[in-house]
């Protein structure tokens, strides 16, 4: 498996570091300029490896499937438990809370469902939507 898709998108990342969550992970997105005066681009890299992290022009957490699920609640008032799935139907992954007995298709006041391409993306999903809706907080 590719580490991009253990660890959530730049996209989300970005969106994460925007709503002040704690920027502390084992991988970070990184952004550098080849040359001064050269566009920028992204990359992944592990932390604990010898590259010129210092040197990064912005960065923030690509946090990893385990880690978004630590800071993910593991119940909700919502519903009674976390369930993360892969969809067999649509191909993608969804992170439901609601009754033990209830699928994501049965959404009502008392069900959250989120789904994305990726495990890590559709936990960063969901933990972007509790932030956003004030479910949660840092």
């Amino acid at each position: 498996m590719k580490l991009e898709n253990q660890v959530c998108s730049l996209k989300l990342a970005k969106k994460l570091k925007e709503l002040g969550v704690k920027q502390k992970s084992l991988f970070e997105w990184q952004s550098y300029a080849e040359n001064e005066g050269t566009e920028s681009y992204w990359g992944l890299y592990y932390l604990k490896c010898e590259n010129d992290w210092r040197y990064a022009e912005d960065r923030c957490s690509a946090y990893t499937v385990a880690e978004l699920g630590e800071m993910l609640p593991k119940q909700m008032l919502v519903g009674n438990e976390v369930t993360i799935f892969q969809s067999l139907s649509a191909g993608n992954w969804v992170v439901y809370y609601g009754s033990k007995n209830g699928t994501a298709e049965f959404l009502g006041d008392d069900q959250i469902s989120t789904f994305d391409d990726t495990e890590a993306d559709a936990r960063a999903t969901m933990l972007i939507y509790l932030f956003e809706n004030n479910l949660i907080t840092l």
